[in-house]
């Protein structure tokens, strides 16, 4: 084990982290204490670790509970992972070809949302900006397009919070969405499109063109910020016909409806995980906007949905 010194400290989802490995992200100014570490092994330490359970090396996402309470992530061709009963550990073991951006960006997006979920902590599946001082989330699948319009309000000079992981915290009526990694993934043609610098990052994995880039200074949100409305932005198959805009306000149960489909993390699925999420949707509907929307899916459009948007919210902050 490494002496204190020499550990890298990094704050992300409003958590503390210490690291072996240095991690592609900024580090933390106060590494004082950390709440989850993360360490790297060799690849024959594994097998050891499993206690005999032997993976299906035929998948591309591969993830066991083990009989200790940890829990086994493999993704082939990138790396290795074990999260420890109760969320404080990560263990990794990446692949040889693996690039460390591409780890990097599945080590803090799907794995630490098992630890998270460990430490009884809910994440949703959600790509976040801030817009004076205010945060604002698209809901949706993978590939449906939230990054792309958040990177739309990039373009404007608003920030982002966080790309894919939102980790909120209730504090009075008040929701506090936390940051995340500062960057954005984005397919090359898009990132040229909307970022200034959009074409300098790294292949996500060898099954997509999909780049990790990572975001200026200037470019992101440090400090936790108040939630104050959710997008659900419709599929490809839903998306408007024509020209046409359409946000509707959702009721509360439908809300809650809508951040229990939002969840990252749907691997997860024992009694008492399903609970702490109905639980934790409930709670958090009343205290935050959630809104359904319909635009037409092209680039060419999409000032006009950010422009929609804005004018949504300032509705929204003005209690209309």
């Amino acid at each position: 084990m490494r002496s204190n010194s020499s550990w890298h400290h990094y704050r992300v989802y409003g958590i503390s982290l210490r690291s072996q490995v240095p991690l592609h992200y900024p580090e933390s100014d106060n590494p004082a204490s950390y709440e989850a570490e993360i360490v790297s092994v060799p690849r024959s330490s594994f097998p050891e670790f499993l206690n005999g359970t032997s993976p299906e090396t035929s998948k591309l996402f591969e993830h066991l509970p083990l009989e200790d309470g940890s829990t086994y992530l493999r993704w082939k061709g990138l790396s290795e992972f074990l999260v420890s009963p109760d969320g404080t550990r990560v263990t990794i073991c990446p692949a040889s070809r693996a690039s460390q951006a591409a780890v990097h960006t599945y080590l803090l997006g799907q794995v630490l949302s098992f630890a998270l979920l460990k430490k009884g902590i809910e994440s949703l599946h959600a790509t976040v900006v801030v817009v004076d001082g205010n945060a604002v989330g698209f809901l949706g699948d993978c590939g449906i397009g939230k990054s792309t319009l958040a990177a739309s309000f990039l373009q404007l000079g608003h920030r982002m919070l966080t790309d894919d992981v939102l980790v909120v915290r209730q504090q009075g009526k008040t929701l506090l969405a936390f940051p995340g990694p500062a960057r954005i993934k984005l397919f090359p043609g898009t990132a040229k499109s909307l970022l200034e610098h959009g074409v300098a990052g790294v292949p996500m994995n060898q099954r997509t063109s999909k780049l990790v880039i990572r975001l200026h200074k200037n470019q992101i949100e440090e400090s936790p910020v108040p939630l104050r409305a959710l997008y659900v932005l419709p599929t490809y198959t839903g998306a408007a016909r024509g020209m046409s805009i359409r946000i509707r306000e959702l009721s509360q149960s439908r809300a809650c409806v809508e951040l229990l489909k939002s969840t990252f993390n749907n691997s997860v699925l024992d009694p008492c995980r399903l609970q702490q999420q109905f639980e934790a949707a409930a709670a958090h509907a009343p205290l935050v906007a959630v809104k359904k929307m319909s635009y037409p899916r092209t680039l060419a459009h999409l000032p006009r949905v950010r422009s929609a948007i804005l004018s949504d919210l300032a509705r929204v902050l003005n209690g209309v």
